[in-house]
């Protein structure tokens, strides 16, 4: 008997848990830079026993996720509360503001940082005892984040499974490609590897267009995925108050969806890659083994694509025109009788911008200065 498919569109049957412990930096690392200890941002899935869980039982893979320029891990919270929910644990760390870290520094550091997580897996002290499946690692990051994802993903083909890459930028004419500061696409085109992707509709001198998701979308291998939500910016994939947003927002622009919907459309895809690339073709190989049906997610999230596209919410695709038409196969199993929704239980952009809008008196006393 098949067991009903997940739908990542929406929160999974986990509830998160955080944890923030320091990371100590190997002293052999911290000579290129980097601080005798990092905080991390653990969040682990807290499954009842008998929900169904999309990517299995415990131990659960693990997604290293790194912040933007200058970004903290807690702006990124609604994509990794959202991937802790469906069974994932989630691994970010905070980087000091002064010295700035190099790219080849941070590239440096993750298989020590891969280690460490696998160690507290094995020791009866730690939250994460048994929790970590490190057989089954992804990396995914927003902006910069994105560029260190894929210099880990393919600087570390038999540690790290799979890459989701968040409006990722490379290098720029502020930041130009060196020893310390590594192309992303270079190295991404020389793997032949498939990477899922969300891109910023919205463009701007924060992801400007020769080295933002362009570059590293046509360096990626056959298969890849990228979707663009058109009413997004760079600065709309954080949310870091509302102050921090509306400098943010004046930086890198702004479109008319709302901070929650641009998390809900990045989430849902990164999920399904996710179980695509670290659970997917086991389970397919597993079924025609034993003769059973274990309920792919697949055909309900591209028919959720389907839904988001016709409702101008959602452009997506497949690379390479023989690959287009998977999904569209796929979402034809799925049942059509959704009606189009804007990503369904969502807030308005106007909304969000009334939780931060100023006091009246406050209001008041601003236009009294103008």
């Amino acid at each position: 008997m098949a067991q009903a498919a997940a739908d990542f569109s929406r929160p999974g049957p986990c509830a998160p848990q955080s944890w923030q412990p320091d990371f100590p930096v190997p002293s052999d690392l911290q000579a290129v830079q980097l601080p005798a200890k990092l905080r991390l941002n653990v969040t682990m899935p807290d499954c009842p026993a008998t929900a169904e869980q999309a990517f299995g039982p415990a131990p659960s893979p693990v997604l290293f996720f790194f912040n933007g320029f200058m970004n903290r891990a807690g702006w990124y919270h609604r994509l990794m509360q959202r991937a802790a929910s469906w069974g994932l644990v989630t691994v970010q760390y905070d980087t000091p503001f002064f010295p700035l870290l190099t790219v080849a520094a941070e590239v440096q550091l993750f298989p020590y940082l891969l280690q460490w997580v696998a160690d507290q897996g094995d020791d009866p002290a730690s939250p994460l005892y048994g929790r970590a499946d490190m057989a089954s690692v992804a990396v995914g990051g927003h902006s910069r984040g994105g560029k260190l994802a894929t210099l880990a993903f393919t600087g570390n083909p038999q540690l790290v499974q799979a890459a989701y890459l968040v409006d990722p930028v490379d290098v720029t004419r502020w930041s130009p490609e060196s020893a310390d500061n590594p192309s992303a696409v270079r190295a991404l085109a020389a793997s032949g590897l498939a990477v899922g992707m969300t891109a910023a509709g919205v463009i701007s001198s924060c992801n400007p267009a020769d080295a933002g998701y362009q570059p590293m979308y046509a360096a990626a291998g056959n298969g890849s995925w990228l979707g663009i939500i058109p009413e997004a910016s760079h600065s709309q994939f954080i949310d870091a108050g509302c102050v921090g947003n509306a400098a943010a927002d004046l930086l890198c622009g702004k479109g008319s969806d709302s901070r929650r919907q641009v998390a809900e459309l990045t989430a849902t895809p990164m999920l399904a890659w996710l179980w695509d690339q670290l659970v997917g073709q086991q389970q397919q190989q597993a079924d025609a083994a034993n003769g059973t049906s274990a309920g792919s997610p697949l055909p309900s999230f591209f028919s959720w694509v389907l839904r988001q596209q016709q409702a101008g919410m959602l452009e997506f695709q497949v690379k390479r025109e023989e690959a287009d038409g998977l999904w569209a196969d796929a979402a034809g199993q799925a049942p059509d009788e959704t009606p189009v929704d804007a990503a369904e239980g969502m807030v308005e952009s106007a909304a969000e911008e009334e939780e931060c809008a100023p006091e009246p008196e406050l209001a008041a006393f601003a236009r009294a200065l103008d």
